[in-house]
């Protein structure tokens, strides 16, 4: 554009001939001209450079995708890998817990039959503590006589 300041700054007075004005228009067309040049050319190497940038970013991101990909893959097998785990461990617990149970019924028999010797104990210690007192009664009734 600066050519063209230059061009106005000449003045050429309007009244010159039309050969001049013809002249002179040729020559702020020609600036225009060359202005329009510079800032095409300047309008493409931005182009160039914009391209340029949106591809080295789009190659960045495609890199970074694949990664994300990559590390997803990987997490949703151990996920697969834990789900697995997570059932077995589950039917581990479930045979346990029915092991259990059964250990419990079987304490419950032990501890109902443990009861039932507890009593019959019992009955024997009274047993045993008459006899003895009946013992200890014909001891003293037989130094008596």
């Amino acid at each position: 554009m600066s050519s063209l300041k230059n061009k106005k700054s000449s003045k050429v007075s309007l009244q010159g001939t039309t050969k001049e004005i013809q002249h002179y228009n040729a020559v702020l067309i020609e600036a225009l001209k060359s202005d329009f040049r510079a800032v095409t050319e300047g309008m493409n190497g931005m182009e160039v450079r914009l391209v340029r940038r949106m591809d080295e970013t789009d190659q960045k991101n495609e890199k970074r995708f694949d990664d994300i990909e990559a590390i997803l893959r990987l997490h949703t097998h151990k996920f697969e890998e834990n789900d697995k785990r997570w059932e077995s461990n589950e039917k581990r617990l479930d045979r346990i817990d029915g092991r259990l149970t059964n250990v419990e019924v079987r304490l419950t028999g032990v501890e109902s039959r443990l009861t039932n010797v507890e009593t019959k104990l019992d009955l024997v210690v009274d047993k045993v503590e008459k006899h003895d007192q009946e013992i200890e009664h014909f001891k003293v009734q037989g130094v008596r006589h």
